[in-house]
């Protein structure tokens, strides 16, 4: 988890243990979702993907 800011825009980054990093636009102490990111290709089932070294991060550990 991260804060940091955009301009002038708080933001919050929080990444997930299954590899999606979510942003949130902070407003005083309310957090309002703005996007999801997820790395890697979606056109295969996952076990082909990581196996080709295809399917992104798995755990995000670390932000900033």
């Amino acid at each position: 988890m991260a804060v940091g800011n955009v301009g002038t825009s708080a933001v919050l980054v929080v990444g997930s243990r299954n590899g999606l990093i979510y942003v949130y636009n902070m407003r005083g102490v309310s957090a309002t979702f703005e996007s999801v990111h997820r790395e890697g290709a979606t056109n295969d089932i996952w076990n082909n993907l990581y196996a080709n070294d295809a399917a992104g991060d798995q755990l995000i550990s670390d932000i900033g």
